[in-house]
């Protein structure tokens, strides 16, 4: 909830453009009504003029540097930006300049792909709807 709050708050909130890869919101992993809940959270967070989120289509033919594993690209004002991997059971951060700036590449490719703002925020209603009516 901490972590959230840097979202919420009113005086500098922190910017978060999130590129999901869709797949995420249609594999089963929990109950629908779990899975219903987290994507209303999303569209919820998508209001704040802080957030932007992108669905990254799954079925896009070719390769994309997503297709590699998730990454976190921590961007700050008065400093380096890093990059943050998790893995299965280990995690490692990234600070090397030309590492850092492969995967700034690597998320401007990814972001090419994606869809706009408000055509992911339709696909997650639309997911939203297919999962009640099931």
């Amino acid at each position: 909830m901490g972590r959230q709050e840097i979202l919420t708050r009113k005086r500098n909130p922190v910017e978060l453009h999130a590129l999901i890869d869709d797949g995420a919101l249609m594999r089963p992993i929990a109950p629908p009504e779990a899975m219903t809940d987290q994507m209303r959270h999303l569209l919820t967070m998508a209001e704040l003029p802080n957030v932007t989120i992108q669905l990254v289509p799954s079925t896009a033919p070719g390769y994309s540097p997503h297709l590699a594993g998730a990454f976190i690209m921590f961007e700050f004002p008065s400093a380096a930006p890093i990059v943050h991997l998790e893995h299965y059971r280990a995690s490692v951060t990234l600070w090397d300049e030309e590492d850092v700036s492969g995967f700034a590449a690597a998320a401007v490719k990814v972001a090419e792909r994606a869809l706009s703002p408000v055509r992911t925020l339709d696909v997650i209603k639309e997911l939203i709807e297919g999962m009640e009516a099931e």
